[in-house]
């Protein structure tokens, strides 16, 4: 096809298709041919074996590997608690109130059964504790999280509380990722079946979807019986799901690599044998030239 062709195809602009295939040609997955003065391109050697790659993974993932069906069952958030400074308050609003003899105070909260979060009031902050939930991946887990603030965000200001939503800070939080189960047997396998506790400090401050100065830890979590992650950093879990993706990536930037080492050391073959050559070229012209000295050093003697 010709480029105009391939972006009407594509549905993409033709801007777009002329920048991929300069990056095509640089590369020699294609190659140009002229066909009634039109530009046209097909397809080169290299590039039949990167398409044969790339049908390959298309097939990996349409028939549900491994690598693309992920190594999670589900994700649980719990223990979970940002806290959110007041902007306006309200002295009439109906707390609950908890009598701490031992702190001579007492504390103002508010359960919500319904779903599953206690609001707690100190002097400054409002403090939102989401006690439990699951999710089927990651995104599923950041989209409970924000609908629960900003729900908890319109009940608070129904009732004249106003929160700094955007300068919350979390003090709390465990994510609890609980490994597909033929993962998770493959692990038994090697460690046993008996319940460990493995506790790892990340060395550096947990991520969340709020800024925190809780320390960065993963540990492995046997309470509910099934085989646990367990986190309080969202970063140390986006890296545990990518995971597969980026070995993927890494494995196909490595053939991509040895392609082009391959194409290098045949460049450089063929490159040592021109120089071979010339090296045996010079040789005959330093022969014939000092067969040419010798003949007119015999010709100088004669005279």
């Amino acid at each position: 096809m010709y480029s105009t062709q391939i972006a009407r195809k594509l549905n993409t602009p033709r801007t777009t298709i002329q920048y991929y295939i300069k990056k095509l040609l640089k590369f020699g997955y294609i190659r140009v041919k002229v066909k009634s003065n039109v530009k046209i391109y097909e397809l080169t050697k290299d590039g039949e074996w990167l398409l044969n790659q790339l049908k390959n993974r298309l097939l990996e993932l349409t028939n549900s590997s491994p690598r693309s069906k992920g190594q999670v069952d589900e994700m649980r958030l719990h223990n979970f608690a940002i806290k959110f400074p007041i902007l306006k308050d309200n002295p009439n609003f109906d707390w609950d109130k908890v009598n701490e003899k031992i702190r001579n105070w007492t504390e103002s909260y508010k359960f919500l059964p319904q779903y599953g979060i206690t609001v707690k009031k100190t002097t400054k902050n409002i403090i939102v504790y989401l006690h439990q939930f699951y999710a089927k991946d990651f995104s599923e887990w950041l989209n409970k999280v924000l609908l629960t603030i900003a729900m908890i965000n319109s009940y608070l200001e129904r009732n004249g509380i106003r929160i700094d939503i955007f300068n919350g800070e979390v003090i709390s939080q465990h994510i609890s990722i609980t490994l597909a189960k033929d993962i998770e047997a493959k692990i038994k396998q090697i460690i046993g079946y008996k319940p460990i506790t493995c506790d790892v400090n990340l060395n550096r401050k947990a991520k969340s979807i709020y800024p925190t100065k809780l320390d960065a830890k993963a540990w492995i979590d046997w309470s509910l019986g099934r085989l646990e992650l367990e986190t309080n950093d969202v970063q140390y879990v986006e890296n545990f799901i990518l995971m597969p993706e980026r070995v993927a990536r890494f494995e196909e930037l490595a053939e991509f690599i040895i392609m082009q080492q391959a194409k290098f050391a045949k460049n450089l073959s063929l490159h040592h044998s021109v120089l071979n050559e010339m090296k045996e070229t010079l040789k005959s012209i330093r022969e014939t030239l000092e067969k040419m000295r010798i003949m007119l050093e015999g010709n100088l003697k004669n005279e």
